[in-house]
């Protein structure tokens, strides 16, 4: 009744008004009532205060002035004096009066009638179902977004047809002209006035239930809170960390269905696992969903008829305060139920501790980490195990969705990415164990094709057939080695079949013919030993041909040597050089031949033979290499000194060589004493060097670098013939000019 006061004192008084005109109308009976005036509007409540006063029968009310010395039998006679008036004049008022009660009251109660239907309006959404918070809001805005609708297009549109529907009645009763003028208008207007606020109180009454009744849904997800002398009760109390329960499936149930979504995501940014939407984006989306409904029914227009100029003086039809007390309260409450809802999900975080390593774990970081380092198969096991076994805890603890009072949270997608990230990292583990053991299996397998190529080489020498029979001999060390590293590759296989990763057949069959290679390791080495022994006898026969044949040609080196003993004819030095260097390289072949021999006796545990007179030959033979060499040396360069060109001689070169010839010709002489041929040559040079040796201090003065062309011109004036530095001036032209002579 109090939300409706000021609908009630409005009608009543419109009842006024009409037993005002009556009463006039009783007591004036010539006045035209169309043309009197309602005391009501020209007074003022102020100056007239009305008293409603309830009559049986039809429930007409009017107003009266209060007496100046108030009774009730005041009271009383003014009742009965209008009482015996009332039913003659009724008629009147009905018909003839320019306030219709008929027509009024009946589009009244057709507005009120359509404004009560609000109350069957939800302007919020009555969360019966779990949604995620987009779509919370979403059909919250719908509600009231429909219920705004629904009061516009409806409930304005109907309470329009009842007030035109009044204004028609009247004008075929009365005329245009009678509810055209002033007070006909008003009355109008102060109709939808009256239609305003009905509007606007139930409007308020119907939002402030709807909000009270959305803080009171969110309220029932509370839990108890602690009692004022119970510090030591243990439980779950408001505001305090919540404690799960043991089955998850079932988890916290409530009164009403969970109202929102959640999901346990994981962030690699913060490297941690969080619940989301968080509980900051949860508690601005509900309130402002409260201050958007508010703020909506702010912006609507008030009801008005413009065709008959209907049309209120306020530019709202509400205004709902977003600080009001009330509203401000609600929204608090719907915030502290979130906060207090949100202990739970935290709780359900706290499981995750014993897992965050592998939560966390960047897999792309992780294998390189890991690839880094070589790692025992029993450690690549237990890693493996580690991740597998926190995975199933994980499966196993959580299932995919929880439901914790306010919220039901999400796991599926959580553990889906979680598995997916396990199943992942083991995968690229065991890839790099089938990768080793590839590799292990190709090297191995080269190895083994080495080791055959090489036992099955026919050899072309002893000394290849001997390394290859000590290869063949110390095989078994190298085989052994390879059947260990085959066990391993083998460990690396079980680990793979272990873990069921699947293998390709190309790569199986490589391990598998790696598998059987010692085997035929051994095969093949015994049939190669058989070989080897018919090589060895095929190759010592040629020893023993060769060994023959060498010592022929050692003879044959010798009788040339022999005759070198007897070479006189110093002018054919250069000849008996090339006969000298033929004879070294033959010695030096000798040698080296003789070397090869005895170390293939060696090999094939023969006796050794002797080749003493290589060495006796060469140092008998060196004396007379050196010799001829010189010899050689000295006829070719003499022509080169005394012809050509004296420009392009060396003099620090041919002084060199001139002296140490002489001094080598001046030893020969006494080395070759008592062998005539020998020691002639040897004179011979001594004394062709003599010769040449005067010469020169010519060669030393005139190639010097401090010779200009003055001292050419100085020198030409001394000899008296003109001497000039260019390629035909040669040593024996100035020996002709008796050059010596001006020293």
């Amino acid at each position: 009744v109090k939300g409706q006061q000021l609908l009630v004192e409005e009608v009543l008084h419109q009842y006024a008004r009409t037993m005002n005109l009556v009463y006039h109308r009783v007591s004036f009976p010539a006045d035209d009532p169309r043309h009197m005036v309602d005391p009501i509007f020209v007074e003022g409540e102020r100056q007239l205060p009305p008293r409603n006063i309830r009559l049986p029968g039809f429930g007409a009310c009017f107003v009266m002035p209060f007496p100046e010395e108030f009774s009730i039998t005041a009271v009383n006679d003014t009742l009965r004096e209008i009482k015996s008036h009332f039913r003659s004049s009724r008629s009147s008022v009905e018909t003839n009066l320019s306030w219709s009660s008929r027509f009024m009251l009946k589009a009244l109660q057709t507005i009120r009638k359509h404004a009560m239907s609000l109350y069957k309006c939800d302007f919020l959404w009555t969360m019966s179902r779990t949604v995620t918070i987009d779509e919370f809001v979403e059909l919250h805005t719908s509600a009231y977004t429909t219920s705004i609708s629904h009061m516009m297009e409806v409930v304005m549109d109907s309470m329009s047809d009842a007030v035109l529907s009044a204004y028609s009645e009247e004008e075929n009763l009365f005329g245009p002209e009678h509810t055209m003028q002033a007070p006909s208008r008003v009355k109008y207007m102060r109709l939808c006035v009256l239609a305003n606020k009905m509007l606007a109180d139930i409007l308020r009454h119907v939002v402030m239930r709807d909000v009270e009744n959305f803080a009171n849904h969110f309220r029932s997800f509370n839990r108890l809170p602690r009692p004022a002398e119970g510090q030591d009760v243990k439980g779950n109390f408001l505001g305090e960390q919540e404690s799960l329960p043991a089955n998850l499936v079932y988890g916290t149930l409530c009164q009403w269905p969970p109202i929102f979504d959640l999901s346990v995501s994981y962030s690699a940014d913060s490297l941690a696992v969080d619940v989301v939407p968080p509980e900051e984006s949860i508690q601005s989306k509900v309130t402002n969903v409260i201050l958007s409904m508010l703020a909506k029914l702010n912006e609507l227009p008030p009801f008005s008829i413009d065709v008959i100029d209907a049309v209120p003086d306020q530019k709202k039809l509400i205004l709902l305060d977003p600080e009001d007390p009330f509203f401000v309260g609600c929204i608090e409450s719907v915030k502290a139920s979130i906060a207090d809802s949100y202990f739970a999900p935290r709780a359900l975080l706290h499981l995750l501790d014993p897992h965050m390593f592998l939560v966390t774990t960047d897999p792309d970081k992780y294998m390189v980490d890991f690839q880094e380092n070589a790692h025992p198969l029993p450690v690549v096991k237990a890693e493996i195990l580690r991740f597998k076994s926190s995975m199933d805890q994980i499966q196993e603890l959580f299932p995919n969705s929880v439901p914790l009072r306010m919220h039901q949270i999400a796991l599926k997608q959580f553990k889906l990415d979680t598995q997916s990230k396990v199943n992942d990292m083991c995968q690229r583990i065991l890839f790099s164990i089938s990768q080793q053991m590839v590799e292990r299996s190709n090297f191995t397998k080269e190895h083994f094709d080495g080791i055959v190529a090489r036992i099955k080489k026919i050899p072309k020498s002893a000394e290849e057939l001997s390394e290859l029979q000590e290869y063949v001999a110390g095989l078994h060390v190298e085989v052994n080695e390879l059947e260990v590293e085959i066990t391993d590759i083998g460990k690396d296989l079980e680990l793979l079949n272990e873990f069921q990763y699947e293998i390709s057949q190309q790569e199986l069959g490589v391990f598998w013919e790696v598998f059987g290679q010692p085997s035929n390791v051994i095969k093949i080495r015994a049939e190669s030993q058989e070989r080897q022994e018919v090589e060895r006898m095929k190759f010592m026969q040629e020893l023993h041909e060769n060994t023959v044949e060498f010592k022929q040609e050692l003879s044959s080196v010798e009788v040339e040597i022999e005759k070198l003993y007897t070479y006189s004819d110093f002018d054919s030095a250069e000849e008996y050089a090339g006969n000298v260097q033929l004879l070294q390289m033959r010695l030096k072949e000798a040698k080296d031949k003789a070397g090869l021999v005895n170390s293939r006796e060696k090999l094939f545990n023969l006796e050794i033979t002797d080749f003493e007179d290589i060495d006796r030959m060469s140092k008998d033979f060196e004396p007379y290499a050196t010799l001829w060499t010189i010899a050689a040396s000295f006829n070719s360069s003499f022509p080169n000194w005394m012809y050509g060109p004296f420009t392009s001689l060396d003099a620090e070169t041919i002084e060199q060589n001139v002296m140490q010839w002489w001094k080598y010709a001046f030893k020969a002489e006494r080395t070759f004493d008592g062998k005539k041929e020998p020691q002639q040559v040897a004179k011979i040079l001594k004394e062709k060097l003599d010769q040449f040796k005067p010469y020169l201090p010519i060669i030393q003065g005139l190639r010097t670098p401090g010779m200009r062309e003055r001292h050419w011109a100085q020198l030409s004036a001394t000899v008296g013939v003109e001497i000039k530095p260019d390629v035909s001036l040669t040593l024996k032209y100035m020996l002709e000019l008796g050059i010596e002579k001006f020293g």
